[in-house]
């Protein structure tokens, strides 16, 4: 239970967290206890490595207006006392420098130096101490490329200070970490191929008015939600690189990624279950479970989307990644069932109505959702082994895992569906064939032939003599009925019926 509670305390903390790109605002944060350190971010300052230009220039720390004050339960702080330092250290390096033996050197001049180890990568420390209720501002440049740990440092018996101010990590290229920089332009590629697919989608379209169906808006709505969200990304990251100040374009960017995964969930479910093919329209009922249960996919990834995005700046452990996955991953699976389930209903409908081209439209759905749940574990295992702290080479390997992969695999399986499902003179609608009598509800020895059926788009009932006219529905009763216009020179379509692309076509001579 504790560590339930640890974890939804690190999940408030990632949402209402104040790091944007390099940027650490301290916000009144509480210093660490008496001969104690804290590491509380982790800043990417890769400018200047494998760089020309004016990108080989080193990265520099800014500490702006840090203030030490004491609350009204301080104790054991004297006036001026300055015994809390603020840090840089070394990642690669941090155990050994912040050694206990020599920390603080607990004695009577403890105030005097925050007492790292000595060692060669001391030198590349970058340290202010503070003063109690004095303000410090200062800007230092590293003295090399890497990963550095923000630490807080409280070398004295004071309890109850606080520290507010901001602490700037700025690159050559600007204020975002070296490891994020790489997103900027994945999301701008990203936009620039969602663009181009949702234009060609309106465009079939467009094109193809008289094919349409709700299935394919549903497709089109997806696929523009991604487009927003991959649009919103670039223009966050834009905003975060040039002024280190993008909280709201953030937030948006967030919101629209978790849109998209809902609103894909639940477009599975609905062609799954057949909208479109099998039914032109879900049950009431149905809508509602697939809101429910979209709802609840929802709010099971904000913890580990919150915990897996701020997990290279404060260093979570594998254990917190995958206890906040845990409720995502189950999440997943249930919704991958029914989506399974759903599919396995539409091929029996399709097959127990001859529908070939449906049921071959479901089948490769099928294999699409495989492939890209399969890329999804794969690329979440990739995401974990990616550790916090990795070094400048490692910085595009981290870009492709954590959003490349993704966005390459999501992207794919959407061109994909929207192929299978364009609409077009081959393709099954569900108006094309439903009628009045449900397949389960015909009396044992009844046939169709005789019977009145239903137009779904214009709900007037139509009897035998005025379907021969307008319609050549497949199926295995439907020989009886359309016996006359069947070519007797053709076995196959005695056989089996007609093909789909005479679905809905209207038969040569009729008026």
């Amino acid at each position: 239970m504790a560590s339930w509670a640890m974890l939804l305390r690190l999940t408030l903390a990632c949402i209402l967290g104040s790091a944007v790109a390099e940027v650490v605002q301290l916000n009144k944060r509480a210093a660490p206890g008496p001969f104690s350190l804290e590491a509380t971010h982790l800043f990417y300052a890769f400018s200047g490595t494998n760089s020309e230009g004016p990108f080989a220039q080193l990265p520099e720390v800014a500490f702006d207006d840090l203030r030490l004050t004491k609350t009204p339960g301080a104790t054991d702080v004297a006036s001026g006392y300055a015994g809390v330092f603020v840090s840089l250290i070394p990642w690669d390096t941090f155990d050994e420098l912040t050694s206990p033996e020599s920390l603080c050197m607990q004695g009577d001049k403890a105030w005097g130096s925050l007492g790292l180890k000595d060692g060669e990568s001391k030198a590349h420390v970058r340290t202010v101490q503070l003063t109690e209720g004095a303000t410090q501002t200062s800007s230092i440049k590293l003295a090399k490329a890497g990963v550095y740990a923000l630490s807080i440092t409280n070398c004295g018996k004071g309890q109850g200070l606080v520290l507010s101010g901001s602490v700037i990590v700025k690159n050559a290229h600007g204020f975002l970490g070296g490891n994020e920089y790489g997103r900027l332009p994945l999301y701008g590629g990203c936009s620039f191929f969602y663009a181009v697919i949702v234009l060609a989608w309106f465009g079939i379209l467009f094109f193809r008015k008289d094919f349409q169906h709700p299935v394919h808006f549903v497709i089109a709505m997806t696929a523009t939600i991604g487009l927003l969200g991959s649009v919103a990304w670039f223009v966050a990251l834009a905003m975060a690189n040039a002024s280190g100040d993008a909280n709201f374009a953030y937030r948006v960017a967030e919101a629209l990624s978790g849109l998209k995964s809902l609103y894909t969930a639940a477009m599975l479910l609905a062609v799954a279950l057949g909208l479109g093919v099998t039914h032109s329209t879900l049950e009431s009922c149905t809508q509602w479970k697939i809101v429910i249960i979209t709802g609840l996919l929802g709010m099971s990834t904000v913890p580990a989307n919150c915990i897996v995005a701020q997990r290279h700046v404060l260093a979570f452990s594998d254990k917190v990644v995958l206890m906040a996955s845990m409720p995502m991953v189950l999440m997943v699976g249930g919704v991958a069932c029914w989506v399974f389930r759903a599919l396995a209903s539409s091929m029996r409908r399709c097959k127990e109505l001859n529908q070939v081209e449906g049921l071959s439209k479901f089948q490769r759905m099928a294999v699409v959702i495989v492939l890209a749940l399969l890329a999804s574990l794969a690329i979440f295992v990739m995401q974990i082994i990616d550790k916090p702290g990795g070094e400048p080479t490692s910085s595009a390997s981290h870009t492709f895992w954590s959003d490349g992969a993704a966005q390459i695999n999501y992207m794919a399986a959407l061109a994909m569906l929207m192929y299978l499902w364009a609409p077009g003179k081959g393709a099954f609608l569900a108006d094309s064939y439903e009628t009045t009598v449900n397949d389960g509800e015909l009396e044992e020895g009844e046939d169709l032939k005789g019977s009145r059926k239903t137009n779904s788009k214009g709900g007037r009932q139509i009897g035998q003599a005025e379907e021969e006219d307008m319609f050549v529905v497949g199926g295995e009763d439907d020989h009886d009925i359309l016996a006359d216009d069947v070519d007797e020179e053709d076995p196959a379509k005695r056989e089996h019926g007609p093909s789909a692309d005479t679905i809905g076509a209207r038969l040569a001579g009729a008026e």
